[in-house]
């Protein structure tokens, strides 16, 4: 797969730089590369163990975080009628979930329609949908130690 590299500096709120960097696949897709900044690429970490506990998905299917967005990484067809995918592999769907992961963290992601100001309960509503959102945010928000009111910027600064 042909690929080339992106790299940004965001300025995040208390004058923190962030080097966000991506690799960006030939179909456009943003694939996972660790920033470099330790306390921010844990965050990023935290958060997809956090999802995979909200999400329990199947294990078969290699998609931690019942994606329907492969991020340039390779799938074998879709789970079911949400476009739920199937990854060839676990460490694909891990690297999958932590680029989706890395979207939110820097508040970029489409499930994060405020920016870093968006919170769990918000985040919940778009990435798990209306059905699911409340015990979604509740599990995510446990898993990380937090309040499901609070913003994801807070806590990736935290």
């Amino acid at each position: 797969m042909r690929s080339s590299h992106i790299a940004a500096f965001v300025v995040v709120g208390g004058g923190l730089v962030l080097l966000l960097s991506s690799q960006v696949s030939a179909e456009g897709n943003s694939m996972y590369v660790p920033t470099g900044n330790a306390d921010f690429d844990s965050k990023v970490s935290d958060l997809a163990d956090a999802i995979t506990v909200a999400e329990g998905s199947p294990a078969h299917i290699n998609n931690p975080g019942d994606l329907v967005k492969s991020f340039g990484y390779k799938t074998n067809g879709k789970f079911n009628a949400e476009g739920v995918l199937i990854f060839a592999n676990a460490a694909d769907g891990r690297s999958a979930l932590l680029s989706e992961c890395q979207l939110i963290c820097s508040g970029k992601a489409a499930a994060t329609p405020n920016g870093p100001q968006t919170s769990w309960t918000q985040l919940a509503q778009i990435y798990a949908g209306t059905a699911g959102a409340a015990n979604w945010a509740r599990n995510v928000a446990d898993e990380l130690g937090v309040d499901v009111n609070s913003n994801i910027g807070d806590w990736v600064q935290s």
